[in-house]
């Protein structure tokens, strides 16, 4: 799996693109990596890039996961309609809202920028 994490100053946003199976050590890794980014830029808005990501983790992994991420940060999820995953990501869109965390899935990448510039 890789990962990238870019900063797109003009619209305060955060972007994280990952593709291949994506494990819970590499969702962690993720984490720390956009924790330390957003504490040196002050930025708290969050876009996931799912499009390229083959296979993510088992359920019971990923509830762990999703109910873990700091209330501090706002995440825009990206998925295709049709994509593999979709089931899974609206699951952890559902952990993430129940624990009081800002999440929200989205199926048209603009629709998921516009959403966070809003916030």
């Amino acid at each position: 799996m890789g990962y990238t994490i870019k900063v797109n100053k003009e619209l305060q946003v955060m972007k994280i693109g990952s593709s291949g199976d994506v494990s819970l050590e590499d969702l962690d890794n993720q984490l720390k990596d956009l924790i330390k980014i957003s504490t040196e830029k002050g930025n708290l808005k969050v876009f996931v890039d799912t499009d390229k990501v083959e296979k993510i983790p088992a359920t019971f992994s990923l509830f762990g996961f999703m109910s873990s991420l700091p209330r501090n940060i706002t995440y825009a999820m990206y998925s295709k309609v049709d994509h593999r995953n979709m089931l899974d990501l609206k699951f952890a869109e559902a952990v993430s809202v129940n624990r009081g965390i800002r999440v929200s899935h989205f199926t048209v990448r603009e629709e998921a920028i516009t959403w966070l510039k809003e916030i």
